[in-house]
């Protein structure tokens, strides 16, 4: 295998926690691991660090991005690479204008809807003919997005890194929601399903943007991940009460890789994610998420986790990486 450079290039600033932030760290870790030369352009990058980003509020969320670049800098960070490989790649192609004759990967992560996808398919075909790009996605749901750019996407999911030594948290105590205060991710639908029956068997705990004034929860805010991960060793219920436009879900991968178990609303990404070794409550209803935690308490719990976890299996690094490789060999 001859030896590539791999620029990765994504307009998310690396400083703030998201599901395209942990892929493209992990996949530079990895591939680093494997004789790659990898390097990343984006702002907190040690490699190529682009300018600030700005909080933007779009599909229901809100996350900083680089609106503009460092042009000089992305430029010698492009002469330096044999393949770009941009994750979301709207901004960088069409905002920064991002030119080269080198080949270019580009992975889809958002859900969008149907109007969105049909006006990125104009923009695209005006901006990105001469560009040698093959269009990948995360899941069927972000496939429309990708074939915006370029039809037939090729899907490939998110991936995790396992520990072998991982077992279930059996004795911990921890219910947690881990996620932004966001209305689609559902924070007061998880705070609502909490009764003194709850209390009373576990600790609920809330990582995210905001401190809970609640004395019944233990509440996080912006923390590392080591003590993401930390905490999350220390959980047995994760709590996914997300209610819309989501097209993974990297959260429930990360709970039961480190041995919880994740109770989760029944919408399409989850279900894809999990299949039928999900825990799944009514979408939007704190009701009955209650009743599906107090279920899940009085049931065999570690065959739950077992059954989630060989689920996982297929969203190892082992099997989803050879993937991407296959992409940077061809």
């Amino acid at each position: 295998m001859s030896k590539k450079n791999i620029l990765l290039v994504s307009p998310y600033s690396l400083n703030n926690y998201g599901g395209v932030q942990n892929q493209i760290n992990l996949i530079k870790q990895l591939l680093c691991n494997q004789s790659y030369r990898v390097k990343i352009f984006a702002h907190g990058s040690d490699d190529y660090n682009n300018k600030a980003p700005i909080a933007i509020k779009f599909n229901g969320s809100k996350s900083n991005v680089s609106i503009t670049c460092n042009k000089l800098l992305l430029e010698e960070a492009i002469e330096w690479s044999d393949i770009v490989h941009i994750h979301e790649p709207f901004i960088p192609l069409i905002l920064w204008k991002m030119k080269t004759d080198k080949p270019i990967i580009t992975t889809h992560h958002a859900y969008l809807n149907v109007y969105w996808c049909k006006l990125l398919k104009i923009i695209y075909g005006f901006k990105t003919k001469q560009l040698s790009i093959v269009s990948v996605c995360v899941s069927v749901l972000s496939s429309k997005q990708a074939a915006a750019l370029r039809p037939n996407p090729i899907v490939i999911p998110n991936f995790i890194v396992l520990n072998p030594d991982t077992s279930f948290n059996g004795k911990s105590k921890r219910i947690m929601f881990l996620g932004r205060d966001e209305k689609r991710k559902g924070l007061k639908i998880y705070l609502n399903s909490i009764d003194s029956f709850i209390v009373n068997k576990l600790m609920p705990t809330v990582i995210s943007n905001r401190s809970i004034n609640n004395i019944f929860v233990d509440s996080y805010v912006n923390i590392s991940e080591v003590k993401k991960f930390e905490l999350l060793e220390q959980t047995l219920i994760l709590v996914a009460p997300n209610t819309k436009q989501e097209s993974f879900g990297v959260i429930l991968l990360e709970a039961i890789a480190n041995g919880a178990i994740v109770i989760a609303s029944g919408i399409p990404a989850f279900k894809n994610v999990l299949s039928n070794s999900g825990v799944y409550f009514k979408n939007r209803s704190s009701k009955n998420l209650n009743t599906v935690i107090k279920d899940t308490l009085d049931a065999d719990i570690e065959t739950i986790w077992e059954k989630q976890y060989k689920r996982l299996l297929q969203y190892q690094s082992d099997n989803v990486l050879p993937q991407i490789i296959d992409l940077y060999n061809k």
